[in-house]
């Protein structure tokens, strides 16, 4: 499942709408400044529709993608949650109906499993939609607090005929004023939901979880020499990356996301294991074998890796021809 925000289809859509208001200004100049005939301003018309159709489909685009990730956290795992809370009323049985269901959620088996499987990636995002569910109110509060003030200073600022219409219309500004700041407290909760508290009880449970999952993660020796060694071959992809032409960026990039998501720690391994130190443009990094059948092959080459997870790491360096055992 991808748990990213914008893909890249996303990248190339905002690409394309940024290049063409680029284009769109460049057009407004040379019109100021320079002479047009007929068929320049011709161009110029179906260059304009063409801008504001990209503008209306990346607007659109933008909206969709937003109030989705405000609704949804796309995660199996706590779509039963979403869903109890959507559905709510608001009555005392109903929050402690919803309450009841988290907290089977965060005791039960799947967040364990999660937990177990370090995938903390989908506890992140978790919090990061419980995060802006929380801050949203407050953010399109304090929005529309700033909006109204604005109007009401340019209303203030308007010249009246009158000393009558000033007198009136500073009454009425300073009345709604009044009224804009006190609005968030005329009811109790957020406009009259405690659902805010329901999702800060789900995000106590989950951070409980995050760290659960954090404190575990405590590396051997060999361990934090295997993950430094990983974060070298990705510092030389980059290197790649940057003497690559376009064509093979879009490539290089996969491949370093891929050795991101290895984990190429053994320290918890079963199985007996020999780790063999080669070099990636003359910086020593590691290849760990399985110590009794790698004699076969000497410890070199690709056969006998202790892991799949080193399978695929032999397989990106060897396309790179960035493998070598000597310095």
């Amino acid at each position: 499942m991808d748990y990213s925000y914008v893909s890249k289809k996303s990248f190339v859509f905002y690409d394309l709408f940024y290049m063409c208001s680029g284009a769109y200004l460049l057009m407004l100049f040379w019109y100021k400044f320079f002479d047009v005939n007929y068929f320049s301003f011709i161009g110029g018309m179906v260059f304009l529709v063409f801008w504001m159709i990209v503008t209306i489909c990346c607007y659109v685009n933008i909206v969709k993608k937003a109030l989705h990730n405000l609704n949804k956290c796309d995660d199996e795992v706590f779509a039963d949650i979403d869903r109890y809370i959507h559905k709510m009323g608001e009555t005392s049985q109903a929050y402690i109906d919803v309450i009841k269901k988290i907290n089977s959620i965060y005791n039960g088996e799947k967040v364990d499993e999660i937990i177990k499987n370090l995938d903390i990636t989908r506890l992140y995002a978790r919090v990061d939609f419980l995060q802006k569910r929380l801050s949203l109110f407050g953010y399109l509060t304090s929005n529309m607090q700033s909006i109204f003030v604005s109007i009401g200073i340019v209303v203030f600022f308007v010249q009246y005929t009158t000393e009558f219409l000033t007198v009136i219309s500073v009454c009425v500004l300073i009345v709604s004023l009044i009224i804009i700041f006190l609005l968030p407290y005329f009811k109790r909760g957020q406009a009259g939901s405690y659902r805010n508290l329901v999702l800060e009880h789900e995000l106590k449970l989950l951070n409980e979880k995050i760290e659960e999952l954090q404190s575990g993660l405590a590396n051997d020796e060999m361990d934090e020499k295997l993950i430094e060694a990983k974060q070298v071959i990705i510092e030389q992809l980059y290197q790649i990356k940057k003497e690559a032409d376009r064509k093979q960026r879009g490539k290089i990039e996969d491949d370093i996301r891929q050795i991101s998501n290895l984990d190429l720690c053994v320290g918890k391994s079963n199985r007996a294991y020999k780790v063999v130190p080669i070099y990636v443009k003359k910086r020593k990094c590691y290849l760990v074998y399985d110590k009794e059948k790698g004699i076969e092959n000497n410890y070199v080459g690709e056969l006998n890796l202790i892991n799949k997870e080193y399978s695929i790491l032999y397989s990106i360096l060897s396309k790179y021809e960035m493998i070598s055992y000597f310095k």
